[in-house]
């Protein structure tokens, strides 16, 4: 019997490449990992921004903009990482 998931095997392996790679493994470098991480900050913020704007919260709609611009940071920081690692 098979460990993997129902959802298909090319799915299991990208799910399980992509907790390698943004959950500690070796596979991507600290620049990248800040670079992915950031955008997935950007895009989680954009998602709360427009929730909040739609639902009149403006507590969600503030942290939005919040999470947006620690990726934005973040993602610098993986530019700027880049830059000194070369």
């Amino acid at each position: 019997m098979s460990s993997e998931p129902k959802m298909g095997r090319a799915c299991f392996h990208a799910c399980q490449f992509w907790r390698v790679c943004l959950l500690g493994g070796n596979t991507m470098q600290s620049s990248t990992k800040d670079k992915i991480k950031g955008l997935a900050d950007k895009i989680k913020g954009n998602v709360k921004e427009r929730f909040g704007s739609l639902s009149g919260n403006r507590d969600l709609e503030k942290e939005g903009k919040s999470d947006q611009l620690k990726g934005a940071v973040r993602e610098k920081v993986g530019k700027i990482k880049k830059l000194f690692n070369q």
